[in-house]
């Protein structure tokens, strides 16, 4: 493992893209050391301890800053929840082929609200290629970020539909109510229900 770890890490500033080949090789080597291992009688709790070795090396990240050029590898344990979070959820996306079904529960984790919305943009975007996702989500930016794409593309309006789910208390009940909503070509929403995209004007009033 160290070995091929200092493989990886020779590749320089080259981008993980860049390297690919490496990574793939890296990834199979490993993946068949495991796999004797276990056959040769380790234990199940010693092989997950390897895999996840095996990923934190694998899953190192380089960015690239203006006037600095790229920084140091770093990994996953070393940086905000956000990129271990979102990693599995753009990677199902990207990888989904037409006719698959993908549900994703609060993608807005651990997300900075710009790189909410980005990520509502992506799902929307994903399902112009005849991918269903269903999403359950708390997040105003990621609901912006999908209004967005579709304004930038009119032609997801009519694969774009929303479910608000309004908690209603009685003397004798508690149930959700129901209500579906359109998104037009401009992004606009076909009804605005109490306590839908309005906490931040709440919080903002208190403030005044």
């Amino acid at each position: 493992m160290a070995h091929a770890a200092s493989r990886l890490a020779a590749t320089g500033t080259r981008r993980p893209t860049e390297v690919l080949p490496l990574y793939k090789k890296f990834l199979k080597v490993e993946e068949h050391r495991l796999r004797l291992k276990h056959q040769a009688g380790g234990g199940g709790r010693e092989i997950c301890a390897r895999r996840a070795e095996l990923v934190d090396v694998l899953l190192e990240y380089v960015y690239k800053q203006p006037n600095f050029g790229n920084t140091n590898r770093f990994k996953p344990i070393n940086v905000g929840f956000g990129i271990s979070y979102a990693l599995p959820i753009v990677t199902s996306l990207l990888s989904a082929k037409p006719g698959e079904l993908i549900i994703i529960e609060n993608p807005e984790s651990h997300i900075h609200p710009r790189g909410q919305a980005e990520l509502g943009k992506l799902i929307a975007l994903v399902g112009m290629n005849d991918v269903q996702i269903i999403v359950e989500t708390h997040s105003d930016h990621i609901l912006n970020g999908i209004r967005v794409a579709v304004k930038e593309n009119p032609e997801l309006r009519k694969n774009v539909i929303l479910f608000y789910f309004d908690k209603i208390v009685s003397d004798t009940e508690q149930y959700s109510k129901i209500q579906e909503i359109e998104i037009d070509k401009n992004g606009e929403l076909s009804d605005y229900p109490e306590n839908l995209l309005d906490e931040w004007s709440n919080q903002l009033v208190k403030l005044v």
